[in-house]
């Protein structure tokens, strides 16, 4: 049995947004049914500070659904606490914390108060032996008390029918006088009252606060229904089924949007109102953050007939979307005049669970978007950093390069391979820059990026020189490296660089799947003119190699990314990348006896 005011305080604790846990504690310890319960709950001592931490140590949607579990057992309970039954009980419970305190400050606490408090209400916790012994010495002798621990001495004064019998066994058990009894009552009152000011309390208990429970216990359940959905249009949706089985209405919805001011519709998303300036009625309820009905009239704002024509409502019913005091949007319901008052505060209760599931869902939205800008700028700042790193020793090795090239003016063969290496750690250098460029591209400039460098060049040259590239790799590892290439020279209109970038790819992956070292193992480079493909003029480009083949497992995801012992599996996802923003394509042929990847390039692609 609880006093009905207290129930009211216990209620408003759990309506608040996020259950204060020190206000909701300080309720409790005053009042030996709520502490009962939430030591039973809790499975905790009589200890404040235990009761304290335990509360603390519970998500507040759980705190709530527990404090409202327990309103709706309580409602049904026959009869409640009065209010003059409460208080006497708390007054007690402080005079005799005040006359325990006589006998030291080794007494006093919150702990034998809440205790004291159970005793005089007759609550019993079977695993609390103090709070048992208070029980079982209640009806002794007083005689016999003298020297007893003075928690129990207090409670047998308290405890006594009339204050007159208490002093006489306060002056017994505590040796004071009569008139210092009544100075602990007197000040035990004003502990009391500061107690009760401090719970800020409505006196008397406002009516009808057990039908806002019930609405409560309902928008809880709305609220967690509706909160399991983590995308928007999942959200909307399932709150259009809870509104069309609540009161066969679904409603139209529009999403605020702060940023701009604007109201976005969510089913009709070409929709988009300005809030401070549209005459639109959705704006005026966002606005005014109230609901009213609105009939399609001739003078009506243009944008709301033709929403209320696609709902095919002649009348409807707005209702703002806030969560806490904050817009998050407007519903536009088909008004049904029939509904009954139960079916409109449902209505309300719905757009309130479905006005905190929206607001939850866009602070998550905000909050992944700005961990996921947060986590951009320090991988881009990380990029910038390592390819100021690279680019410094790749600078030396260039200086190096050309001080060895000067020395060996002489030897045109030695020169060319320098000259080559010279060109792919330019070209090395090309891509790591291209790493920390690419997220300041807008769009213009990322299509451009992908087109990359154009040029006319001799593929002849280029082959020869990625075969000339691989050999010395593929030697170490036991591998020929061959070219068939045509005699006429070729040219193509392309990025050549992006070309040599994929031919190393490829002919990479063809060496590390040869790594068993039979004897007789080539890559074979091949160029061929005349190809026809979707009816565009071409060249094929392939590399060839006789090693073991391309198993069914890996042809079925063949340009995916993939994690490889022998590297890193990105070579073919990237060459395949690259070729489609050259507007080629590729195929690939493989069986137990090698694999050939055929590369087609238009002659003149069509986003040239």
């Amino acid at each position: 049995m609880i006093a009905e005011s207290i129930m009211h305080g216990y209620f408003k604790l759990s309506s608040e947004r996020e259950v204060r846990v020190d206000a909701l504690f300080n309720l409790i310890i005053t009042d030996a049914a709520l502490l009962s319960f939430w030591v039973n709950t809790l499975n905790c001592a009589v200890e404040p500070l235990a009761i304290h931490k335990a509360l603390g140590s519970i998500e507040s949607r759980i705190l709530r659904r527990i404090i409202q579990s327990h309103l709706l057992a309580m409602q049904s309970a026959p009869t409640q606490k009065s209010e003059q039954e409460w208080r006497h009980h708390l007054l007690l419970s402080f005079i005799a914390q005040r006359l325990y305190a006589l006998r030291g400050p080794a007494f006093t606490g919150n702990a034998n108060q809440a205790r004291m408090l159970m005793a005089l209400a007759g609550f019993e916790i079977r695993q609390d032996t103090a709070l048992q012994e208070l029980y079982e010495f209640r009806y002794v002798d007083p005689v016999r008390l003298v020297d007893a621990n003075p928690v129990l001495c207090a409670y047998v004064c308290v405890s006594q029918n009339t204050v007159e019998e208490s002093a006489q066994l306060a002056e017994m058990l505590f040796d004071i006088a009569e008139h210092q009894y009544t100075e602990i009552c007197s000040k035990a009152e004003v502990d009391c009252e500061q107690v009760i000011q401090a719970l800020n309390l409505t006196l008397p208990a406002p009516e009808h606060w057990q039908d806002l429970l019930t609405r409560a216990v309902r928008l809880g359940l709305l609220t967690e229904t509706l909160s399991r959905h983590k995308e928007l249009g999942e959200l909307h949706l399932a709150y259009q089924r809870i509104c069309s089985g609540l009161f066969k209405l679904v409603p139209e919805c529009f999403v605020y949007d702060a940023t701009d001011q604007t109201l976005q519709g969510i089913n009709l998303s070409d929709i988009k109102i300005s809030v401070a300036n549209s005459p639109s009625m959705l704006a005026r309820c966002a606005r005014d953050m109230d609901e009213f009905s609105e009939e399609d009239e001739e003078q009506s704002c243009v944008v709301d007939r033709q929403i209320m024509r696609h709902i095919s409502a002649s009348r409807v019913w707005l209702m703002p979307l806030l969560d806490n005091g904050d817009l998050v949007g407007v519903l536009m319901f088909p008004d049904d005049l029939a509904l009954t008052e139960q079916h409109i505060l449902d209505r309300r209760s719905s757009a309130s669970a479905f006005a905190v599931s929206l607001n939850n869902l866009s602070r998550e939205r905000k909050h992944s978007a700005n961990t996921l800008e947060k986590y951009r700028a320090r991988h881009e700042q990380l990029l910038r950093e390592i390819v100021h790193e690279v680019n410094n020793p790749l600078s030396i090795i260039n200086n190096y390069l050309h001080i060895l090239e000067l020395r060996l003016e002489g030897e045109s063969g030695a020169k060319d391979q320098l000259e080559l290496i010279s060109e792919e750690i330019r070209r090395t250098a090309t891509i790591i820059r291209r790493v920390i460029d690419v997220p300041r591209l807008n769009e213009e400039e990322f299509a451009s990026d992908l087109l990359g460098n154009n040029a006319t060049f001799s593929l002849k040259d280029t082959i020869t020189k990625v075969a000339e590239l691989s050999r010395g790799y593929a030697k170490g590892m036991g591998i020929d490296i061959e070219i068939n290439l045509p005699d006429p020279e070729l040219f193509l209109h392309s990025d050549p660089d992006k070309l040599t970038q994929m031919l190393i790819n490829l002919s990479k992956n063809a060496v590390e799947a040869m790594s068993d070292h039979k004897q007789g193992d080539q890559i074979v480079f091949e160029l061929h003119d005349g190809v026809y493909r979707n009816g565009l003029q071409g060249v094929e480009i392939v590399v060839r190699d006789n090693g073991p083949g391309i198993s069914d497992q890996v042809l079925g995801a063949l340009y995916e990314p993939k994690e490889f012992t022998h590297g890193s599996g990105l070579g073919l996802h990237i060459t395949f990348n690259i070729l489609q923003t050259l507007g080629g394509a590729m195929d690939v042929r493989t069986s137990q006896q090698g694999t050939a990847f055929s590369m087609f390039l238009p002659r003149n692609p069509q986003n040239s």
